[in-house]
């Protein structure tokens, strides 16, 4: 029941954020919501769990190079997904961001491995 209610959530989100570029043709706008909504999800969880209280302070407090660059190249690969959305089919977009699992998997190969 899980796979369902995911996989229907998934492909709900793929529609919603086709729709709303639609309304607001913007990548970057895109992008903004997305990471408005997921700074305010972990503070409301935050108030809830102390263990995410306490990850907070360092994240601020201390710069963090490899933090910083996931980051950015986080929310590069979100305005390039939102901008992929804008001007493809859904179907299409789906299944190539599908494979990232794959791309992570390969890159973490070649980066983590151990000598």
């Amino acid at each position: 029941m899980y796979g369902v209610v995911s996989a229907l959530a998934y492909s709900i989100g793929y529609v919603m954020r086709k729709e709303g570029l639609a309304e607001i043709p913007d990548p970057f706008f895109g992008t903004m919501i997305g990471g408005l909504v997921g700074i305010l999800i972990f503070l409301i969880i935050s108030l809830l769990k102390k263990k995410f209280q306490q990850s907070i302070v360092p994240t601020f407090t201390h710069f963090q190079p490899w933090l910083f660059a996931a980051g950015m190249a986080t929310s590069l690969g979100q305005i390039l997904y939102f901008s992929a959305l804008m001007f493809s089919d859904v179907s299409r977009v789906a299944i190539i961001t599908s494979t990232d699992v794959v791309f992570t998997l390969i890159l973490s190969a070649f980066i983590l491995k151990k000598p």
